[in-house]
C-alpha cells in the first residue's frame, strides 16, 4: 500500500499541470477511453479495434470481460515513459503500450494519431541522432495489452495464482492473439 502511495505521488509530480485538462473521455462498450483532441477523428477506428480484439479474445479464450477497463491514449512521451517505468519497473524506452492491473488501465502512446492509428505504422522517434522504430504498430500494442487484461480476468475468474502462469506463456498468448 505504501508503495502504491509513493508511486502515485511520484506520478502526480511528473504529470504536467494541464495534462488531463487536454484530455477527453468517452465510454464505449463498458470501456472508458481517455484521449486528447487529436484522436477525435479516428476514435471510430479505435472502437472498431476494440470490437475486433474483444471478439477474438472471447472466441479463443472464452473470458468474461465485464470489468470496467480504461484505455488511456497518452500524447506526452515523457509522462508515458515515466509512468511505465514506475508501474512496470522496466526502463524500455521502445514500448508503445502497457497494462496496469492495479488501475485496470491500458496505457498506449501515440504522438501522431494519423500515422499510428489510421495508417497503423510503427512509431518512429529521433533522439540524439538515433532513429528508434517501435517493434509494433498501435493496433498490435492495443491487441497485446488487451490480451494481458483478458488473461488477468481469466486468472481472477478461476481463482488461479498469477505466479502459476509463466511469463513466457502469457507473452506468447498475447503475441499469438495479436
Amino acid at each position: 500500500m505504501l508503495t502504491d502511495f509513493l508511486e502515485m505521488g511520484l506520478l502526480v509530480e511528473i504529470q504536467k499541470d494541464d495534462y488531463y485538462e487536454k484530455m477527453n473521455e468517452k465510454t464505449y462498450d463498458n470501456i472508458r477511453i481517455i484521449y486528447n483532441n487529436d484522436i477525435d477523428p479516428i476514435l471510430p477506428l479505435i472502437e472498431k479495434y476494440i470490437e475486433e480484439i474483444s471478439e477474438k479474445n472471447n472466441t479463443l479464450l472464452g473470458v468474461n470481460t465485464s470489468d470496467k477497463l480504461t484505455i488511456q491514449l497518452d500524447y506526452d512521451k515523457e509522462i508515458f515513459l515515466m509512468r511505465q517505468m514506475l508501474f512496470t519497473r522496466n526502463e524500455n524506452y521502445n514500448v508503445g503500450g502497457y497494462y496496469n492491473k492495479k488501475s485496470n488501465t491500458i496505457y498506449l502512446y501515440t504522438n501522431n494519431p494519423i500515422n499510428d492509428v489510421l495508417m497503423n505504422m510503427p512509431q518512429v522517434s529521433i533522439s540524439d541522432g538515433n532513429i528508434n522504430i517501435s517493434d509494433n504498430s498501435f493496433k498490435d500494442n492495443l491487441f497485446h495489452e488487451y490480451t494481458h487484461y483478458v488473461i488477468d480476468r481469466f486468472i481472477d475468474d478461476n481463482n488461479m495464482d498469477k505466479n502459476s502462469l509463466p511469463l513466457w506463456f502469457e507473452e506468447g498468448i498475447c503475441e499469438y492473439i495479436t
